[in-house]
């Protein structure tokens, strides 16, 4: 289905990135080969496929974000939490 590849796509996106997560999505692993894009659009690329993860998860059982602690969260956390907001 329609969700599904939009899964798929997501986790693969974030299996590229982190490379750990392919173990968790073995679809993913298998069509995870790292693309050079430059920094910017790799970092749009990842925070999307996070959100995308984040909004199936929620989508197929509900859920509540909570984030402990932020004031020790690091840039790239703070950068990613705007972009989720936004």
């Amino acid at each position: 289905t329609g969700r599904a590849n939009a899964r798929l796509e997501s986790q693969t996106e974030v299996a590229r990135a982190v490379p750990e997560v392919a173990a968790l999505a073995p679809g993913a692993a298998r069509s995870a080969v790292r693309a050079e894009r430059p920094p910017e659009e790799a970092e749009r690329r990842l925070f999307e496929a996070f959100v995308r993860c984040l909004t199936a998860l929620v989508a197929e059982a509900g859920g509540v974000l909570f984030v402990d602690d932020l004031h020790w969260a690091d840039r790239a956390t703070l950068d990613w939490i705007d972009y989720l907001v936004h």
